[in-house]
């Protein structure tokens, strides 16, 4: 389908699409009781919040939750009690209800006080309730003042910060309700708020309910005048079916003016003994000083399998205006710990003082694989070797997992994190890390020359490039692993490290020869380009066997002799045995017969 856009050229536009037929619907958590908190908005913020909680509310939603819209400024006021969503009607009552122009001061308190007391209408009790707490921080009261009542409410208080300017307190206030915080910037092109209510979608547990955002994206149509139009992976029809495939959506701007857009497309799964491919994004931490990196991390899964292959691009946008864009790797190398798990991750180390938010896109257009596991395995720890007697005794090396391949099909999907808080002090410069310890060394011995394959770890940690490799070799264990700068030097002159995340391999011939039987251990250090060494590597062992021939048997033969002859004569032999047990059988029947 095709839409036209025209009007005002500082007009926001917004495109809501769902692959659902009337947007309807969303994740069902029959006890869960919402409740969304509007206050003073100026400008374009007010619209922002139409734009975003419409779409909430009639997408995201679960239904038969029940849900009360306040609003408030200098006082605070239930404009929509306690309305259970039961279809779009209700749903579409509701959007209508939302506020339309603000005015006055914002006394935080006094609204989520208003929440608490809507919420309070159905039970008495606001245990378990999840609130919608949005502000731009440009309050007339102290929001830490309600703090404590909001923790001993017992509700869940996901706290939406719009603009730069949001207290920290609210930040503290999701993380001891055990709430979200997501930070979402106010510039025109900027879907961050849409996604932010896209992310508060919760489950009970039950992912063929989930609401699913696939697309969320914001850009400037004046180049589309010009004939180039921006097409999305969406509907190829006008109708609105649950056709499998890449679906197209352009937009044709025909006037001459620059025209602002954003897009959201949101879906549920059509079938329900099918899984839908769903993303999680997250942080290792939600607050920093910046002395240690942080972790990105995405789970793309289908159902409980690990969807493999997949393009997993993360970005981290602080209120400053710092933008890091991070592939993420599911390779079992530098922040990732498990290789083919489904859990992609990147260290964040552009550490800069700010309030970030995450968003994570994975795409794919050509057909992907996820590997199913045909047993389970354990997961423990794999341990190389023990000790007995002061002597080191090695276990076989660890046997590859079976998995079978099964075919998942194009998709994309986007998801929106936690925000988190990056605190450097004044006058500190954030630290520069070494690169990141090798995990997957391997060794191989191929004739006479030693193989070596390892993941290349970065400049810092995993990002960038190393500066250079320093690899050695023991026939002994224990030298790599208590002093690893004794150890037999490998010439890497001619290695030239790559960039992080891709495959190294180098090979070399040893010093000493390499006969049956014999075992060389071998371990790694990078260096970056301010003689920055990272940690040791991984041990790798590699044995040279080779097994013994099969002694063969030598037939034992006598000059003269025919084979046939022999055979003949052994034939002769077993009748002429055969004829002697026989009389001998007669003869003894014969003589019991006369003693009868």
């Amino acid at each position: 389908m095709q839409e036209e856009i025209l009007g005002n050229p500082n007009r926001v536009w917004q495109n809501f699409a769902t692959c659902v037929c009337g947007g309807g619907g969303g994740v069902v958590i029959r006890s869960s009781i919402w409740f969304l908190i509007f206050f003073s908005l100026k400008g374009q913020r007010i619209l922002r919040l139409q734009q975003a909680a419409a779409l909430f509310l009639r997408d995201i939603v679960e239904e038969e939750a029940s849900v009360a819209i306040v609003e408030f400024s200098t006082d605070a006021r239930i404009i929509s009690p306690l309305a259970k969503i039961e279809g779009m009607a209700s749903r579409e009552n509701l959007i209508g209800q939302l506020p339309k122009t603000a005015s006055g001061s914002t006394n935080m308190c006094k609204g989520l006080a208003k929440g608490f007391e809507a919420l309070r209408k159905d039970d008495g009790s606001t245990i378990g309730d999840d609130v919608v707490f949005l502000t731009d921080g440009e309050a007339s009261d102290n929001v830490a003042d309600c703090l404590d009542s909001a923790v001993d409410s017992g509700a869940i208080v996901n706290t939406l910060a719009l603009g730069p300017s949001a207290s920290n307190v609210l930040i503290t206030m999701a993380n001891l309700t055990e709430g979200r915080f997501v930070v979402a910037n106010e510039t025109l092109l900027s879907n961050q708020l849409v996604e932010a209510f896209s992310s508060l979608a919760l489950s009970d547990g039950d992912p063929i309910k989930q609401t699913i955002q696939l697309v969320s994206t914001g850009t400037s149509t004046f180049d589309w005048f010009k004939e180039r139009i921006t097409k999305y992976n969406l509907d190829p029809a006008s109708s609105c079916t649950h056709q499998p495939g890449n679906w197209k959506y352009s937009f044709l701007n025909r006037e001459l003016t620059a025209q602002t857009i954003t897009l959201t497309v949101t879906s549920r799964p059509a079938r329900h003994d099918v899984y839908p491919v769903t993303v999680d994004a997250t942080m290792s931490q939600l607050t920093s000083d910046g002395r240690n990196p942080l972790v990105v991390f995405a789970v793309v899964k289908q159902g409980s399998l690990p969807v493999l292959g997949v393009n997993v691009t993360a970005t981290l946008q602080s209120d400053t205006g710092h933008t890091v864009q991070l592939y993420l790797l599911d390779n079992g190398a530098g922040a990732d710990v498990d290789k083919d798990d489904g859990i992609y991750s990147r260290y964040f180390t552009e550490l800069r003082t700010g309030r970030y938010s995450l968003k994570v896109d994975v795409r794919d257009f050509v057909d992907v694989r996820k590997k199913l596991l045909l047993n389970r395995y354990s997961g423990a720890l794999y341990v190389p070797g023990y000790i007995v007697d002061g002597q080191v005794e090695l276990n076989p090396p660890k046997p590859p997992v079976s998995v079978q391949s099964a075919d998942v099909g194009s998709f994309t999907r986007t998801a929106t994190g936690e925000s988190f808080v990056v605190s450097v002090p004044p006058g500190v410069t954030p630290p520069n890390f070494p690169p990141n310890k090798i995990t997957d060394l391997s060794a191989e011995i191929q004739e006479d020359t030693l193989l070596l394959s390892w993941t290349a770890p970065g400049e810092d940690l995993d990002q960038g490039t190393a500066e250079s490799y320093e690899i050695r070799w023991s026939e002994r264990l224990e030298v790599l692993q208590n002093n690893f700068s004794s150890a037999n030097l490998v010439n890497t002159s001619a290695l030239q490290p790559r960039e992080s995340g891709l495959d190294e391999r180098y090979s070399f011939s040893p010093d000493v020869p390499i006969q049956n039987g014999t075992t060389l251990f071998f371990a790694i250090q990078s260096e970056d380009k301010d003689t920055m060494k990272s940690e040791i590597s991984n041990i790798a062992r590699a044995t040279k066997f080779v097994p013994s021939p099969r002694p063969s048997i030598v037939p034992i033969t006598i000059p003269g002799l025919n084979l046939t002859v022999i055979v003949i004569s052994a034939c002769v032999v077993t009748m002429v045995a055969c004829l002697i047990a026989a009389i001998i059988t007669c003869t003894m029947i014969r003589r019991k017969v006369i003693k009868a």
